[in-house]
């Protein structure tokens, strides 16, 4: 509605008294919002709401400008490559389980999955085609996509050294802080008898599932060989002449869940990084010097796979796999030092 100086309906002055009629509130409101005589937006005129807007723009200007100069400086002081707390310092190294201090403590990962909510492999090997839910090469596609970087050929030339288990580790990590990475290869790992390649499907097809396993990256953590008076975790001890020939590596196995798994998931091959470059063992191996993880440009995770040859089809199969080094912890319960997965092969 307009207002003028005829305008009988509204006043232009404001309305008080002990009560108000509802058009005497709607009177007032009105003139609060638009004041014709005294040109007022909101009891304030052009000039005041101008030295308003002035202020506030000066004064967020002022916290935007602070704001980024604070961020700079951080940026600036801040390592991008090392950790300002790891180790001693971590918050990881006051872990505690039950009454025991775990401290820094690396877990495993596997591949392939779906997504980070499922542990469930459900593969129906007869079935190539992936409009299918359980096709085999859903699996497939996944491990290619997460081996892609490995297969591609480095072309980093001097970022990349030869590594092995003659070489010094205090000239390794020396090399590792100028950001330079162990070479790992997969074709060059894993030998001639290897199944779990990308040309075989990684055996999908023939109900003999390969798992890849990788530790996960923890900044400057260090693996701890097993003395030779060292006593050995129990489900080592069956490989213990591997493991006391070959002390400098973390060592990896798979087994069933329980009792009624174990009976279910038959043998299990790992093709890993070996000392003997063969590749094909009954026990996986991660070499030392690929520690400690500097956080280097190009790191690759060195990688094992487990080979499932002969898993019972048609049931779930409960694995749980763990990493052996005598800085390990492990707990079941809680999935430390170890993953857990199901496969059920139809």
């Amino acid at each position: 509605m307009a207002y003028s100086e005829k305008s009988s309906a509204f006043k232009e002055e404001l309305i008080i008294k002990d009560r108000l009629s509802l058009k005497d509130k709607l009177n007032n409101f009105l003139l609060f919002v638009w004041h014709p005589e005294r040109k007022e937006i909101f009891g304030r005129d052009g000039l005041s709401w101008a030295k308003l807007g002035l202020f506030y723009a000066c004064f967020y200007m002022a916290i935007a400008g602070i704001f980024c100069t604070m961020l700079a400086i951080f940026m600036a002081i801040i390592d991008k490559r090392e950790p300002t707390y790891y180790n001693d310092f971590s918050v990881m190294w006051q872990q505690k389980v039950d009454t025991t201090y775990v401290g820094v403590n690396p877990g495993l990962g596997f591949r392939p999955q779906k997504d980070s909510t499922t542990t469930l492999i459900r593969v129906k090997s007869s079935e190539k085609n992936t409009s299918h839910p359980y096709s085999y090469m859903h699996y497939v596609r996944m491990m290619d996509e997460f081996l892609s970087t490995y297969l591609i050929n480095d072309k980093r030339g001097e970022q990349i050294i030869n590594c092995d288990f003659n070489s010094d580790p205090e000239y390794l990590e020396k090399q590792f802080k100028l950001n330079k990475v162990c070479r790992f290869e997969i074709v060059e790992m894993f030998g001639p008898e290897n199944m779990c390649t990308q040309t075989r499907n990684y055996e999908y097809d023939k109900s003999k599932p390969c798992v890849l396993l990788k530790m996960n990256k923890i900044y400057n953590w260090r693996p701890e060989a097993y003395g030779p008076n060292d006593k050995l975790p129990a489900e080592l001890m069956p490989y213990e002449s591997l493991v006391r020939a070959n002390p400098r590596n973390v060592f990896i196995l798979c087994f069933g869940e329980n009792q009624v798994d174990m009976d279910f998931i038959g043998p299990v091959t790992y093709f890993s990084r070996t000392p003997d470059g063969q590749g094909k063992y009954p026990i996986g191996f991660i070499p030392f010097y690929y520690f400690p993880y500097k956080n280097q440009d190009g790191y690759r995770s060195p990688l094992v796979f487990a080979y499932f040859s002969n898993i019972t089809t048609n049931v779930l199969v409960n694995i749980m796999c763990k990493a052996y080094a005598k800085n390990i912890y492990r707990n079941n319960l809680y999935r430390i030092g170890a993953v857990h997965f199901e496969i059920i092969i139809d």
